[in-house]
């Protein structure tokens, strides 16, 4: 129903409006913008879509959270180490995609992601690849893990969770999210009695 909704919005936008509606801001359901793109409201124009940032970074840290609790991940001190790490790495991609979001380049996407590929690497002590503006002094100071944590194999897994979140990297600089859009629905539910119930009018 909700994605009836929307394809039905972006076909009428033209007549009802005035407007088309160039990108989707979506927190990864394919589904809905698969009934956009198979529907063609738009004969020259294909809409985009555009990953919420918010939905990104949670799906990122849940991710990470699923291998430090994951005991055939690697060794407990291993993903300890990890565990301990998760919101820096969060607050690196963050900081980059401010960094970048500035950026005078044309390709500061790709710019972006190759940046964000060196992260794990920066926060586990790994510095011969990070640049100025996100490496201070007291960092390089700190003990250099990532043999240890690559000779467990969980390394491995985190660059693939990283990469991951790389590939969004346009959807991150373009930093949009779909607040607006849960507020509005959580307000509807309360009195349409769907998935939340207003307990705040409870005796």
């Amino acid at each position: 129903m909700e994605a009836d909704i929307i394809k039905e919005g972006f076909q009428n936008s033209i007549s009802m409006y005035g407007v088309k509606y160039a990108k989707l801001v979506a927190d990864g359901d394919s589904n809905v913008y698969k009934m956009i793109l198979d529907s063609r409201p738009y004969d020259e124009l294909q809409v985009e879509k555009i990953e919420c940032h918010n939905h990104l970074y949670g799906n990122f840290c849940n991710k990470l959270k699923d291998i430090v609790q994951d005991r055939k991940s690697g060794p407990i001190a291993h993903r300890k180490q990890l565990g301990k790490n998760i919101l820096r790495m969060r607050r690196a991609v963050i900081t980059a995609t401010a960094f970048y979001a500035e950026y005078p380049s044309k390709d500061r996407a790709f710019d972006l992601q190759k940046c964000m590929t060196n992260i794990p690497y920066h926060t586990f002590g790994r510095h011969d690849q990070c640049i100025e503006p996100f490496c201070k002094k007291e960092e390089r100071k700190e003990k250099d893990v990532v043999d240890d944590l690559r000779s467990s194999g969980l390394l491995f897994r985190v660059m693939a969770i990283m990469q991951n979140l790389s590939g969004h990297s346009k959807s991150l600089l373009f930093a949009a999210n779909n607040n607006c859009v849960e507020q509005f629905n959580a307000i509807v539910a309360k009195f349409i009695g769907g998935k939340r119930v207003n307990f705040c009018l409870r005796n």
